[in-house]
């Protein structure tokens, strides 16, 4: 199905007003990304280090590059662990401000409709509606969408490193 399938059209719309929300939050997204891609690149260091220590310090016999490269390995863990928990502790703060910015959208919308509409509808149909399509849409902000960019940035940096690394083990290992 092409970019110009209903479904897709929706989704992009959800997704625009999704970002329209996100506005007032701009600052606070920024650093989720950045220190998102912080993140992914600490987490991807270890192994380009674990190749100089294995080739320079095991087989080249340069001991006293050791420390610094044991170093180095503790600074990618620890910025690693600090850039997981502020992604984690933002993209929670951001979802839980989006869901109730939203909730707060969607009050002022029902107070405006008339009261016919109301009457064709269940007494908490709306309320139950509002509430768990909202609370969906906040797992999903939490648990779903930080997964998915971290995971997806990921790919691409082991990628890199792989090819970078040896890019004919890199090709054997992406068949």
């Amino acid at each position: 199905r092409g970019a110009n399938c209903p479904a897709c059209i929706n989704f992009f719309a959800v997704f625009r007003r999704l970002l329209g929300l996100l506005r007032d939050y701009r600052a606070r997204l920024a650093i989720l990304v950045s220190a998102t891609v912080v993140g992914v690149v600490a987490g991807v260091m270890p192994p380009i280090i674990t190749k100089e220590i294995t080739d320079g310090v095991i087989l080249g016999g340069d001991v006293g590059a050791l420390p610094l490269l044991i170093f180095l390995m503790l600074v990618c863990g620890f910025v690693f662990f600090v850039t997981r928990y502020v992604s984690t502790y933002l993209a929670s703060w951001l979802a839980a401000r989006l869901i109730a910015d939203l909730r707060t959208r969607l009050h002022a919308h029902l107070q405006k409709l008339r009261m016919g509409y109301f009457s064709k509808r269940e007494a908490g149909e709306l309320v139950s509606r509002v509430m768990h399509d909202t609370q969906e849409l906040q797992h999903f902000l939490i648990d779903g969408l930080p997964y998915l960019f971290v995971n997806t940035l990921s790919f691409f940096a082991i990628a890199s490193v792989l090819l970078s690394l040896d890019w004919r083990l890199a090709l054997v290992v992406f068949i």
